[in-house]
C-alpha cells in the first residue's frame, strides 16, 4: 500500500502545484522561444492524458457494489461515483475527448518547439520521443496504478470529473447522440444482466476461496441462490414410503403406528386410500392421554393439495400463510405422489432439522401409558 499511497500524494501535490502557474507568464515564455515555456505545456498535457486515461480504467473497473455500500454509509464521494456509472456513456465520451484534447495538444506543442529550436529536421525524432512518452507516462503507467487502486482513484476523481461532464456537455452530446446513431445496428435486442446466475455462482466461490465467507455461509448462500429452480417434486417423499393412517383405523392401531413411528402429523386416507386428512399426532395423544378415544374423522385436520411441477419458492408463502405444515402433492391428472413438508422446504435451505415434536420416546411411552391406562 506505500507506493500507491506515495503516488496518490505526488498526484495531489502535483495537482496543487499546476493550479498555482501563472498561465500568461508560461505564453510569455512560450512566446519569447524559451523552452521552459514549451516543457511546461508538455508536462501539463501529458499530466492531464494521465488523469483522463487513469480515470477511465478506474470507473471501468470499479465496484458498483462497494460504492452502493460507500454510498449508503454516508460517503458522498461514493455517490458521485454511482451518478457517473449511472451516466457511463457521457462520462467516457468526456474523458475520450479530453484525453484527445491532450494528445493533439502534447504532438503539436512538440513539433512547435522543435521546429523554432532544432528545426524541422528534429520533427521526426520529436515526434518518436513523445509518442514513447505519452505512452508510458500518459497512458501505461496511470492506467496500472488506477487498476490497482481504483476504489481510491475513483473516489478522488469524481467531483473533477462531474465538473468536466457537466463542462463538455454541448460536445458530449453531440458525439454521444453520433455514436449511438452508428452502433444502433450493433445493439442487443435486449439488455444483459449485468450478473448472470452461473456469474453469482462463480463470484460465491471466489469468496469462498478467499476466505470472505465461512463454508457454512457460502454453503447457505448458494442453496438461496438454487431455492427458485428446485421444485416440489425434487423434495417430495413418495408416496410409497409415506406413514399414513386409514380413517376407520382402531384405537389401538392408531396408537401402535404412533410408536412405532417419529412423526409429528401423518396423513389419513379414506377406504381407497385417498388422502383426505392430516392427523396431528399431539393433538391425539394429548386426547388419549384424558382417556378419550377420538375418532380420526372428528380430529384431523383438512388436506391440502399442491402441483409437483410448483417451485418451492412458491410454495413456502402459500403453507406459511395457511399455517400448513404438511401438504399433499399430485400431478396434473390428480393422481397422488408424496407429501412434502414445511420442514422438507427448510432443509434446502439449512440444512438437516431436528423437528420438536418428534420426539420417538414421547410417543412411545405416552402410547404404552394409555394402553395400560
Amino acid at each position: 500500500m506505500a507506493p500507491l499511497q506515495s503516488g496518490l500524494q505526488k498526484f495531489r501535490k502535483n495537482h496543487i502545484m499546476l493550479n498555482n502557474i501563472n498561465l500568461k507568464e508560461l505564453i510569455s515564455t512560450m512566446e519569447d522561444g524559451s523552452p521552459t515555456g514549451y516543457f511546461i505545456s508538455i508536462f501539463l498535457l501529458i499530466l492531464g492524458g494521465a488523469y483522463f486515461a487513469g480515470t477511465e480504467i478506474a470507473l471501468a473497473s470499479v465496484n458498483r457494489i462497494r460504492m452502493m455500500s460507500y454510498s449508503d454509509n454516508g460517503d458522498k464521494r461514493a455517490t458521485r461515483v454511482l451518478y457517473i456509472l449511472d451516466h457511463f456513456d457521457k462520462a467516457l465520451t468526456t474523458l475520450l475527448i479530453g484525453n484527445n484534447i491532450m494528445h493533439i495538444g502534447c504532438a503539436s506543442i512538440a513539433t512547435l518547439m522543435a521546429t523554432k529550436l532544432w528545426g524541422e529536421g528534429a520533427v521526426d525524432a520529436t515526434t518518436v520521443v513523445i509518442t514513447v512518452v505519452v505512452f508510458f507516462v500518459s497512458e501505461m503507467i496511470p492506467k496500472r496504478f488506477a487498476k490497482a487502486c481504483n476504489e481510491r482513484f475513483a473516489l478522488m476523481v469524481s467531483g473533477s470529473l462531474i465538473l468536466l461532464m457537466k463542462f463538455f456537455t454541448p460536445v458530449s452530446f453531440i458525439f454521444s447522440k453520433l455514436s449511438a446513431w452508428v452502433s444502433k445496428p450493433f445493439k442487443r435486442a435486449k439488455e444483459e444482466p449485468t450478473v448472470t446466475e452461473d456469474e453469482l455462482y462463480d463470484i460465491m466461490e471466489t469468496v469462498a476461496a478467499e476466505g470472505a465467507l465461512d463454508e457454512d455461509t457460502t454453503e447457505l448462500v448458494q442453496s438461496a441462490l438454487q431455492f427458485s429452480d428446485t421444485f416440489v417434486r425434487e423434495v417430495l417423499t413418495p408416496w410409497e414410503k409415506v406413514v399414513f393412517l386409514p380413517v376407520n383405523a382402531p384405537h389401538a392401531e392408531i396408537l401402535s403406528v404412533i410408536r412405532d413411528n417419529a412423526h409429528s402429523r401423518l396423513p389419513v386416507v379414506d377406504e381407497e386410500g385417498h388422502p383426505i386428512g392430516v392427523l396431528l399426532i399431539r393433538k391425539y395423544l394429548k386426547a388419549h392421554m384424558r382417556g378419550e378415544t377420538p375418532e380420526l374423522s372428528l380430529i384431523m385436520e383438512s388436506v391440502h393439495f399442491v402441483d409437483a411441477d410448483m417451485p418451492i419458492d412458491d410454495l413456502f408463502p402459500v403453507m406459511s400463510q395457511n399455517k400448513t405444515h404438511l401438504s399433499i402433492v399430485r400431478d396434473a391428472e390428480w393422481k397422488t405422489l408424496g407429501i412434502i413438508t414445511m420442514e422438507d422446504i427448510l432443509e434446502e435451505l439449512v440444512g438437516e432439522i431436528y423437528d420438536e415434536d418428534d420426539h420417538e420416546e414421547d410417543h412411545a411411552e405416552a402410547a404404552e401409558q394409555g394402553g395400560a391406562a
